[in-house]
């Protein structure tokens, strides 16, 4: 079992209060001081939860007036390649069952790849590479730009459906039998 650190499960609790409006928007919360009775835990470790409340936009400090609440919801955030899957190569495969996870097509054309690319992905310069570029949504709200380039040698066609709601590299591993894989 993965062990967590008392900063993070004091940032969560605290977080969970927030979310539940036990600490309302604008109010002020405990002092670093009362926290730390109230955890029984050392001021630095309440310190740490409260950097990573701020960081997450929860709480703002106001030096020599306290720490005050910014907002009653929950942000959409969202770690990519936690060292626990191959999330780079998988957008789709990271979210799926946890929210509705769709692209919007930007460009769809072929490159002949130039000496840097070429080394990169491993084919010869000149060789014709699908040029993908998508805006990801989650749950309809754009998250990122993915670019994508794919040797057409791996892949002769992408179909725009797959580009818009399916998966492009489970597409790609099903094409071509081939599990993908960071290097």
């Amino acid at each position: 079992m993965e062990k967590k650190h008392k900063y993070w499960e004091i940032k969560e609790r605290i977080k969970k209060d927030i979310l539940n409006e036990v600490y309302k928007k604008g109010e002020s919360i405990p002092s670093e001081r009362d926290l730390a009775g109230i955890y029984d835990v050392t001021r630095v470790t309440v310190q740490k939860a409260m950097a990573m409340l701020v960081q997450e936009g929860y709480i703002e400090r106001i030096h020599g007036k306290g720490m005050f609440v910014l907002k009653n919801t929950a942000s959409n955030i969202y770690i990519l390649n936690n060292e626990k899957s191959d999330s780079i190569l998988g957008f789709s495969r990271e979210f799926q069952g946890r929210v509705n996870v769709t692209s919007r097509l930007l460009t769809l054309t072929t490159l002949h790849a130039d000496a840097a690319l070429a080394q990169h992905l491993e084919i010869a310069q000149g060789d014709d590479v699908w040029f993908i570029r998508r805006i990801r949504l989650l749950d309809g709200q754009p998250v990122l730009i993915e670019d994508s380039n794919i040797p057409h040698k791996v892949v002769a066609t992408v179909p725009q459906a797959i580009l818009e709601v399916g998966s492009l590299y489970g597409y790609i591993e099903a094409a071509s039998y081939t599990q993908l894989t960071l290097p």
